[in-house]
C-alpha cells in the first residue's frame, strides 16, 4: 500500500468531519456571475471560506466588470487551521487584483464556526453585539450541520 492510499482516507475523513466541500473553479465563477447590482462599498460574507475560491471568484468578477464598486470589505469564516494560511494568501491576492482595478479591498478572517457564532449573536442576549449586515454572501451550504 502506498503512502498516498493511507493519506487520502485521512483527508476524506477530515473533510467529512468538518463538513468541507471545495468548490471547483468553474462552479465558483458561475456562482459569482449571479450577483446583480451592488453598492459602492460591498460588505461580502463567505461563511465557510476554505481556501477562498468563492470569494476570489466574486472579487475577480467585480474587478473585470468595471462596476461602480469602489471598496470590498470581506468577512470570512474558516474553522480549519490547516487551510487558514491558504485563505489569507488568497485574500492577499484579491487585495492585489482589486488594487489594480482601483478597488479598495479589506478582509477579516474569523477562525470560528459561522453558524455557532451568529446563532449566539441572534439569541437575543441584551449584551451581545448586533450581528453584522452584508450586501453579498457567497457560500456553500453547510452540508454536515443540517
Amino acid at each position: 500500500m502506498s503512502a498516498v492510499a493511507v493519506i487520502e482516507p485521512a483527508i476524506h475523513d477530515r473533510k467529512a468531519e468538518l463538513g468541507q466541500f471545495f468548490t471547483p473553479v468553474p462552479v465558483a465563477d458561475f456562482m459569482a456571475s449571479l450577483f446583480g447590482p451592488l453598492p459602492n462599498v460591498v460588505r461580502m460574507l463567505d461563511a465557510g471560506a476554505g481556501a477562498g475560491s468563492l470569494a476570489s471568484a466574486f472579487v475577480s468578477r467585480l474587478c473585470k466588470e468595471n462596476s461602480t464598486v469602489r471598496a470590498v470589505e470581506a468577512t470570512l469564516f474558516e474553522i480549519d487551521p490547516l487551510i487558514q494560511d491558504a485563505l489569507a494568501d488568497t485574500m492577499n491576492g484579491c487585495q492585489r487584483v482589486c488594487a489594480e482595478a482601483g478597488i479598495r479591498f479589506s478582509f477579516t478572517i474569523h477562525a470560528d464556526d459561522f453558524i455557532e457564532e451568529l446563532s449566539s449573536q441572534l439569541a437575543g442576549n441584551l449584551f451581545n453585539e448586533k450581528p453584522p449586515a452584508f450586501d453579498a454572501a457567497i457560500v456553500n451550504p453547510p452540508y454536515r450541520k443540517i
